[in-house]
């Protein structure tokens, strides 16, 4: 999809991208998967709705230390 607007898209490991955060770094409550964030359920987000993505999102708050 982005090939075909003209634009790159590259997916980074978590460690990268923290390292592209900073002065940022994760507070107290670390790098937590998005379902988790949000309060939801843990089966809210299914082993079946992973693989149909092939990734998993997650969330953090960052503090500047």
């Amino acid at each position: 999809m982005f090939q075909k607007m003209g634009e790159s898209f590259e997916l980074l490991s978590l460690p990268e991208y923290l390292e592209l955060c900073g002065p940022w770094t994760p507070g107290p409550g670390g790098v937590v998967p998005v379902s988790r964030f949000l309060g939801l359920p843990d089966d809210a987000i299914t082993e079946e709705d992973r693989q149909g993505v092939g990734i998993e999102f997650y969330a953090v708050v960052l503090e500047k230390k």
